[in-house]
């Protein structure tokens, strides 16, 4: 099982010590942008409990504010220290859900429609 700090948690200088979903995304990746609406929507009906929500690129942090302006969120948005492939991330979107202990229990490549009832209840179960 993957844990946070294979995926490069690290590198983007934030330690995973509560229920953490990470996406990783580019500017450019049209899926991407699709998909913030709701990751938004869906942090807020996770944020109660504990989860947070994570943005990372690896692009310049004018790109990343200019993605984040056009969001009405408060995820969180870092830029990646090296590389998407320096760490193995090589497609758009891909995102992980970290439990409280660093490990991975749930990995996408590719968009998702985050804030089904579905995925709330997927997300609730595998971090519990």
């Amino acid at each position: 099982q993957k844990t946070a700090y294979e995926i490069g948690v690290r590198l983007v200088g934030s330690e995973m010590c509560i229920r953490d979903r990470l996406n990783f995304y580019q500017s450019w990746c049209g899926p991407c942008i699709q998909e913030m609406p709701s990751l938004s929507n869906a942090y807020q009906k996770l944020k109660e409990d504990d989860f947070v929500f994570i943005a990372v690129s690896d692009e310049q942090f004018s790109l990343i504010d200019k993605v984040k302006s056009r969001t009405d969120n408060q995820m969180i948005f870092l830029q990646s220290k090296q590389s998407f492939d320096q760490i193995g991330v090589r497609a758009y979107p891909t995102s992980y859900l970290i439990n409280k202990k660093g490990e991975v229990v749930f990995e996408k490549v590719g968009p998702e429609q985050w804030d089904s009832p579905e995925m709330e209840t997927h997300f609730r179960e595998l971090v519990q």
